[in-house]
């Protein structure tokens, strides 16, 4: 077991060690990025989080506004795996994994913001399991580590188990798989439903304080999620060979209940397609996101109004956090592809050896 895994991790390493110079060009900007980030970073640690500009009356901000889009982004898994294992609909089950990635790419983002947002990478130890003070089962913060990381286990083990299983050429066990996918349904309505509670438990924030919050959260999830992945589909198809079928792209945007999409002729349109996926996209991170946290703090507690802005040192932390999981997804997706398609197993990567071998 041990030798096979180290193939798989060898394989992995050969797979994303590969690309031609639009692929290395996207790895150099992603990696300005996070330099830039940790420049950032850098300062923040330096100063503390006066380096920011959030203060007492606004505790919360851009890095938080990030975490509670990125949730509603890992949480649209559910929307491919949905049809594509309850309801086993081929075109969907094709791509679902893609869906997944996604999910571990959004959940590293959010756990680095919520890191960058503590000020202090020094009490991460806290909110580790017997180890810190993580307050289960009487916190809400403690159920929102816990929902997300298990979230972040399930689809890495769902996913390291298919590449894993079809880097061999054998059929995935859906012993395994199955129920898996199926917890991870209610898994990822419980990341975002958490993280509403957490801001319903603000009894000071009246702005909060609505039992729609929940349910808003997970609808505006099944919007922003799915307009991500419907470009990511378009990207892939001209990028790659991996097959995507119009049919798949063309019922998630029917799934998503957005007017541009519920009328067939603009749902199927390229260009119109695209204009509802930015649409959805920017607006509801800029409502979900900024709209919702910000003035979710104004005015304090004590009536004081306190105008924030990002400042450039948030603004850098933030590029290098989105780097991270888009380069997450990429190599992600450079590892999954090949093996998805059959182009790349256990007999490519020995062939590769013997060759160079003999070539030595």
């Amino acid at each position: 077991m041990a030798s096979s895994l180290l193939q798989f991790f060898l394989g992995s390493v050969r797979l994303v060690t590969r690309g031609g110079r639009g692929y290395w060009a996207w790895l150099s900007f992603l990696g300005i990025l996070m330099l830039i980030g940790l420049h950032g970073y850098r300062q923040q640690t330096a100063v503390g989080l006066i380096a920011t500009n959030m203060r007492d009356q606004v505790s919360w901000g851009f890095y938080i506004g990030n975490f509670t889009f990125l949730v509603g982004v890992a949480a649209a898994a559910v929307l491919l795996v949905i049809p594509a294992y309850v309801y086993q609909w081929k075109p969907i089950k094709e791509v679902a994994l893609l869906g997944e990635l996604l999910a571990i790419s959004a959940i590293v983002m959010c756990l680095l913001f919520v890191l960058a947002d503590m000020g202090r990478p020094d009490r991460l130890w806290e909110i580790i399991p017997f180890i810190g003070s993580l307050n289960v089962p009487r916190s809400i913060l403690a159920w929102d580590t816990l929902v997300l990381n298990t979230y972040l286990l399930l689809n890495f083990v769902i996913v390291t188990h298919l590449l894993y299983k079809g880097f061999f050429r054998e059929e995935y066990k859906k012993t395994i798989v199955v129920p898996l996918v199926l917890f991870s349904i209610p898994a990822a309505i419980s990341i975002h439903t958490v993280t509403a509670f957490v801001y319903n438990g603000l009894v000071a924030r009246p702005f909060w304080n609505a039992s729609i919050l929940a349910p808003r959260f997970i609808a505006s999830a099944f919007c922003s999620g799915p307009a991500i992945l419907l470009v990511l589909f378009q990207i892939l198809r001209r990028a790659t060979r991996f097959h995507i079928s119009d049919e798949a792209i063309w019922k998630v945007a029917e799934l998503m209940a957005f007017l541009l999409f519920l009328v067939p002729s603009t749902r199927k349109h390229p260009f119109t397609l695209n204009l509802g996926c930015l649409l959805i996209y920017s607006g509801v991170y800029i409502e979900k996101g900024m709209g919702l946290v910000i003035p979710g703090m104004t005015p304090d507690t004590l009536g004081e109004i306190y105008e924030y802005t990002p400042t450039r040192v948030e603004v850098e932390v933030a590029a290098g956090i989105f780097a991270v999981g888009f380069l997450v997804f990429t190599l992600l997706v450079k590892v999954a592809v090949p093996i998805v398609m059959g182009e790349f197993g256990i007999d490519d990567l020995r062939r590769e050896r013997q060759a160079e071998a003999r070539a030595h």
